[in-house]
């Protein structure tokens, strides 16, 4: 059996870590799995968790001062490395560790000198930016990143401007890297990804991401009530990592509040955890229900739906848009990148970022289409998100690997 080693920011949270576990759970027969994690409570059996959260915090604490993100955390570091040689794997899949404690370039010129088998997904950009986890349409990450100014004005300021250095560091790290491979989620990143120098002469491979169908699928849920507000009969879902009335917040929090306002005939409801500072100001038809922990519950909402509306500024791949069609709910959203790319064009509708107008026409204009196609909507989703085919590339990939080092 291979033995595989992913390293991630999470273990158990988001849907990364749920991906993951999809990919362990198809491949058990084939692949013996050993899991890095950068946060999250103790390990298990053939798991590693880099640091405890109260050592996170202070590297979260020096990142802001030093303005390093992915070079600190060399103690920790030093600690993932002794895993990595306890393990001896045949494959370190590397997926998004991104959460301060990890110097991942460290970590990428440890595996590139032992010339370890490495596949890289990219669920967000900052491996070809550099940085950014998104860039959105800045361009600087094509020539070095040298005059950013956005690290002052994000949520997680940083105190100094060291981009142009996180952006030689991130390329050196990918230099003479003859035994990695990087992975995209979506065409949209696929052509992204061509425009980076960083990446340099590492290939690069398409590999959608996959919706668990036990999971989310078409069923009816029989507790709809507990989610309606009084008077409403049709429901849009907007599902979210971080909601916010910033007009400034790139999931686009303000924009979804303005659509509620514009159509008071529908029930908006906005599962994700929420920051908003004036909470009178909510409309009267939205209903704020937080963080969704249960996943089974997640997709009784998508059922429950009439419609998802989804407002990111920008997406690799779109999670939601995916899970929403596997429950037989149809999609309208903001141009976000990579989910417009991924979506099933005939049961979702896109309108540029931040037209509110355009948005509101294509609300209204969508909310009714579930009635008539939920059944093909769910079938045509089924067959395209499916873990089989995701867990397959993937096992390919690591074959295709460990095969060019032995010519090597």
């Amino acid at each position: 059996m291979l033995k595989v080693l992913t390293i991630n920011w999470s273990r158990d949270g988001g849907s990364i870590a749920e991906i993951i576990k999809n990919i362990e759970e198809r491949l058990n027969t084939k692949c013996q799995f050993y899991h890095c994690y950068q946060v999250g409570g103790p390990a298990g059996e053939n798991e590693y968790r880099v640091a405890s959260w109260n050592v996170t915090r202070f590297y979260y604490l020096l990142a802001r001062l030093v303005g390093i993100k992915y070079g600190i955390g060399n103690l920790p570091t030093l600690g993932t490395l002794n895993y990595i040689r306890k393990v001896n794997p045949d494959i370190v899949h590397v997926h998004c560790p991104n959460f301060y404690n990890l110097n991942i370039y460290m970590l990428f010129e440890y595996l590139k000198k032992y010339q370890i088998p490495t596949v890289i997904t990219n669920h967000a950009e900052f491996y070809y930016t550099g940085n950014c986890p998104h860039a959105f349409d800045c361009k600087g990450y094509q020539t070095g990143c040298k005059k950013c100014s956005h690290v002052f004005d994000r949520t997680h300021r940083y105190l100094f401007n060291r981009t142009a250095y996180e952006w030689k560091k991130m390329k050196f790290s990918f230099d003479n890297a003859d035994h990695f491979a990087f992975t995209v989620v979506s065409e949209w990143q696929k052509r992204r990804i061509a425009t980076s120098p960083i990446v340099g002469n590492i290939p690069v491979y398409l590999i959608e991401n996959a919706v668990n169908t036990d999971i989310f699928n078409r069923r009816e849920v029989l507790e709809k009530q507990k989610y309606l507000l009084p008077g409403y009969e049709h429901i849009v879902l907007h599902v979210t990592s971080n909601f916010s009335d910033n007009i400034h917040d790139p999931k686009g929090g303000y924009y979804l509040f303005e659509a509620a306002r514009r159509c008071p005939q529908y029930q908006f409801i906005v599962a994700g955890p929420f920051y908003i500072k004036d909470i009178p100001a909510i409309p009267h038809n939205v209903k704020m229900i937080g963080n969704i922990a249960d996943k089974k519950e997640l997709g009784d909402l998508y059922n429950i739906a009439d419609l998802t509306v989804l407002t990111s500024k920008r997406e690799t791949f779109g999670m939601s848009c995916a899970e929403s069609l596997c429950c037989g709910t149809p999609v309208v959203a903001f141009e976000s990148g990579g989910t417009e790319t991924i979506a099933l064009h005939e049961y979702s509708k896109f309108v540029k970022y931040g037209d509110v107008e355009a948005l509101v026409k294509s609300i209204t204009e969508m909310i009714g289409m579930k009635k008539q196609c939920t059944e093909t909507v769910e079938s045509r989703a089924r067959e395209k998100y499916t873990v089989k085919t995701m867990t397959s590339k993937y096992y390919q990939l690591y074959l295709k690997m460990l095969e060019k080092c032995a010519d090597s």
